[in-house]
């Protein structure tokens, strides 16, 4: 349904959203997020229909759909699921709320971030990017006292982007179960390439790569395909380019948060960049649906 001609993919959404069946308005819910499309009132009324409510799958797609769209005029479905006894709908809830603008809605993400859970990356993804810096510092630090969440250290560190962590990230490349997650961070925020500048190591037979997949291909933990970092020589490369850094400052793929920058990444970019700058524009421009980098790279 995602990549059909609007023509044809339109008149199967309305049949699903109309239908009586919860399985067919998911759906038909799941098919406007792929497409970004706005399901208008149908939206509104699966929110307010308690049969639709106890339809958990139906019920979270509905509240993720609000922060992809930003229909703020949902938010008093988000108020009434943030305090939801159901974890799943707590998340979404709490997700969309903070793509909604609601940043101090990040805090009720805390829990998802700091435990190994189905939506741990998601919940580093965006808050990390939603809480003020000192905030977010504090936060890395208490998740650094757990050693069994480094990797979910180096992302929140990627997704903060402070040059701070970047000595503590080249230390950790050489860590081999970690070298590759260590060397993608620096690279989202120095915007060193490791492969165009050969600061790369060839792997050793002993190296396994990690797959620690998600159904979202976006939240895969997939190193495979990135590349071993040499620390001593991204190392050298860093002296000379830290004095361009600001320590407390964030940076994404070398420059400061910026909309142009980002919409040149969101295009030009690897997968994971342009997931990176989709969510740092949705919360940096709060009437634009969030950019799905699955569809198609438009036409420059």
């Amino acid at each position: 349904m995602g990549w059909l001609p609007d023509e044809l993919a339109n008149p199967w959404t309305e049949r699903f959203l109309n239908g009586k069946e919860m399985a067919h308005k998911y759906l038909g819910l799941a098919t406007c997020s792929v497409r970004r499309q706005n399901p208008g009132e149908h939206l509104m009324r699966i929110l307010q229909r308690s049969d639709c409510q106890q339809h958990e799958k139906l019920y979270c797609r509905a509240l993720r759909l609000i922060g992809e769209l930003r229909r703020q005029d949902c938010m008093p479905a988000i108020h009434q699921a943030i305090h939801d006894d159901n974890e799943n709908i707590r998340f979404w809830a709490s997700w969309s709320a903070v793509l909604l603008g609601y940043r101090a809605s990040a805090h009720h993400l805390q829990n998802f971030v700091f435990r190994t859970n189905p939506y741990q990356n998601q919940a580093i993804q965006l808050a990390f990017r939603a809480l003020p810096v000192q905030q977010a510092q504090e936060w890395i630090n208490k998740l650094s006292e757990d050693k069994d969440q480094t990797r979910a250290v180096i992302k929140a560190t990627s997704a903060l982007g402070d040059p701070h962590a970047i000595n503590w990230l080249i230390n950790t490349m050489q860590n081999p179960a970690l070298a590759k997650l260590a060397g993608e961070s620096f690279t989202l925020i120095t915007g060193i390439d490791i492969k165009a500048h050969q600061l790369v190591l060839e792997a050793p037979d002993s190296i396994v790569a990690i797959d620690d997949t998600d159904d979202d291909i976006i939240d895969q933990e997939d190193d495979e395909n990135l590349p071993i970092p040499d620390a001593e020589k991204v190392a050298a490369i860093w002296s000379q380019q830290s004095p361009h850094y600001i320590i407390g400052q964030r940076y994404f793929m070398s420059q400061p948060m910026g909309a142009e920058h980002l919409k040149e990444i969101l295009i030009s970019g690897t997968q994971r960049q342009r997931h990176a700058a989709a969510l740092e524009l949705a919360l940096s421009e709060s009437d634009v649906p969030l950019p799905n980098t699955r569809a198609k790279i438009p036409a420059s």
